[in-house]
């Protein structure tokens, strides 16, 4: 059988022509997943942002090191995870700073021990006092 060799072209370069799409679709499959990755990355960032607020800086890179092993399936599955973790290893209870310009005790505050009520002391404490009072006569 004999293929007339304008008929051959044809199909050679609808060959090229199905070669050349595959590979743009390749890309564009490739440039949409790594926008898809890009979009969690950000999406995760931003709830753990939202999440350590109120945390100290110390704090939010400890969180952010264990979001890291946290597998993000959608947004609000994410923030659940992200909050269990913030709760378990930092607790539900806020600590209030003093600001440096504050002042702690007021000019009329009297140090003088003149109004103190002597409180019971534990057994505890005195093993502990007793240490402070024997590693202060060291130096004596």
């Amino acid at each position: 059988m004999e293929v007339p060799e304008d008929k051959f072209d044809v199909v050679e370069e609808l060959a090229n022509r199905l070669d050349e799409m595959e590979d743009k679709l390749n890309e564009e499959v490739a440039g949409n997943i790594q926008a898809q990755q890009d979009i969690e990355e950000l999406k995760r960032e931003k709830i753990i942002s939202e999440a350590s607020v109120d945390l100290a800086d110390t704090q939010v890179e400890k969180l952010k090191a264990l979001a890291e092993e946290v597998d993000f399936e959608n947004e609000e599955n994410f923030v659940e995870k992200v909050s269990t973790l913030k709760e378990s290893y930092f607790g539900s209870e806020k600590l209030e700073a003093v600001s440096d310009d504050a002042t702690v005790a007021s000019d009329d505050a009297d140090f003088s021990g003149a109004g103190d009520v002597a409180q019971p002391v534990t057994e505890g404490m005195e093993r502990y006092t007793a240490a402070l009072t024997k590693f202060a006569n060291l130096d004596k």
